[in-house]
């Protein structure tokens, strides 16, 4: 019967330091927006031929995105959750392929669901995958 409390135990104590390192790990990637305000990011895994970009700053993210600039606000909780308001766009007539392109990356901007910060990377989550931006430099 010792022996069965002393497994279990074990068993409990490896979980719970387990736990602890993981979560430690998901806190410790996440940083505030005010971090990289200021900084440009270029979107590096998706849509290339138009030269995407994102940058925040003072509860709004702005960029451009391919043909026009775009804009929108977002707000971050105490948990360090961002939620992206839908962006509006300047409304120029270009390439009919960036056009396209353009479109598709606002809805999906319009999708983020999660978003990691991180020094040099942001990555938004969307259903259909992920957006991933690095520092512009």
């Amino acid at each position: 019967m010792k022996k069965y409390i002393l497994l279990v135990t074990s068993v409990f104590v490896i979980l719970i330091v387990i736990t602890t390192i993981f979560f430690s790990k998901i806190k410790f990637n996440q940083i505030p927006v005010e971090d990289i305000a200021g900084k440009e990011f270029v979107l590096t895994n998706k849509f290339k031929a138009a030269d995407i970009t994102i940058a925040f700053d003072a509860g709004r993210y702005y960029g451009f995105s391919g043909v026009n600039r775009y804009t929108g606000s977002y707000e971050q909780n105490k948990k360090g959750n961002i939620k992206l308001s839908q962006a509006a766009t300047t409304m120029m007539s270009g390439n009919e392929e960036l056009m396209e392109i353009e479109k598709e990356y606002i809805n999906e901007l319009a999708e983020v669901e999660e978003i990691i910060l991180e020094k040099d990377i942001i990555l938004m989550k969307t259903k259909n995958g992920q957006l991933k931006y690095e520092v512009k430099g």
